[in-house]
């Protein structure tokens, strides 16, 4: 850090900078002689997420209590809290009552744009080059007349990605009748990367990744980071999306959890000496899924 921004510091704080620790590219940890502080590098966007944030008094959001700039650069500077361990799946459920907070708080009815349905249609088309390409991949080993170790595993698992194709197509039929019908959905205000990593003492912090639209990616994508844990939590987030008394969110949340296990295969770097293992890893996440969300048997 330089001199300049140095004295500016103490100034600010009224006290000795005496150590700095980088936490990651935008993120510093400063030590006074009297606090710590987190001093986070932001743009634009950030900082109008903030100021919403604040002027919507959402509850379990650590907000800043400065905006500092040396010039060139903006950062805003957040009171240090040491986290707080507790049992992990105690912390799941919290953050998932903390986002619902969030989401709640920001919340606002809307009639999806032609724009937005261009997105479903090009998620649509993603999965059908995704199914594409692993049929020819089991038609491969289907046709192996010598079958490794690699064809077995691959055939063998086969069956579970094709009723994650047959339920995702019957949920994209379902999610396509609401909104070909008018549906109103509902936007919020999504963190982006919910994780136990950003919330901390009750709070979410690490907006970078925030944006408004359908709240149901936050649950989604915390599912998917967090599926090797017991299904306590995966029957909270199925309570708050059914709380809102329409059957539309928890089709899409189950359509966008088999969607990122599905992109997630990444063919395109696919080879046989270290794809089995993303297969088997997937291919046992997506029987988990339907184990609890269809009943899978």
């Amino acid at each position: 850090m330089s001199v300049k921004m140095t004295e500016k510091l103490e100034t600010i704080f009224n006290a000795k900078l005496i150590d700095e620790v980088a936490l990651s590219e935008d993120v510093t940890l400063l030590s006074f002689t009297n606090r710590k502080i987190i001093l986070k590098e932001v743009n634009q966007k950030v900082l109008d997420i903030y100021h919403y944030l604040a002027s919507e008094n959402v509850v379990g959001v650590r907000l800043p209590i400065k905006k500092i700039s040396d010039g060139k650069k903006v950062y805003l500077a957040f009171a240090y809290l040491k986290p707080v361990k507790y049992h992990q799946e105690k912390q799941v459920l919290d953050l998932i009552s903390t986002m619902n907070e969030l989401h709640h708080k920001t919340a606002f009815d809307i009639k999806l744009e032609p724009k937005y349905f261009k997105f479903f249609f090009r998620v649509y088309k993603g999965l059908d080059r995704i199914f594409q390409t692993l049929e020819m991949w089991i038609r491969e080993s289907e046709q192996n007349p010598q079958k490794d170790d690699f064809d077995w595993i691959v055939l063998s698992k086969y069956h579970l990605f094709l009723d994650a194709k047959k339920i995702m197509y019957e949920l994209q039929k379902k999610i396509h009748k609401y909104l070909d019908n008018k549906g109103n959905v509902i936007f919020s205000l999504n963190h982006g990367n919910p994780s136990l990593e950003h919330f901390i003492d009750h709070q979410l912090i690490s907006f970078n990744n925030s944006y408004l639209g359908i709240f149901v990616s936050d649950y989604a994508k915390l599912y998917v980071s967090l599926d090797h844990l017991t299904e306590d939590y995966f029957k909270e987030i199925e309570r708050v999306l059914e709380s809102y008394q329409n059957s539309f969110y928890l089709l899409y949340f189950k359509f966008l959890v088999l969607y990122i296990y599905m992109i997630s295969l990444n063919f395109d770097s696919f080879n046989r000496k270290y794809s089995v293992e993303i297969y088997l890893q997937i291919a046992t996440r997506i029987k988990k899924f339907l184990k609890l969300t269809v009943k899978y048997h």
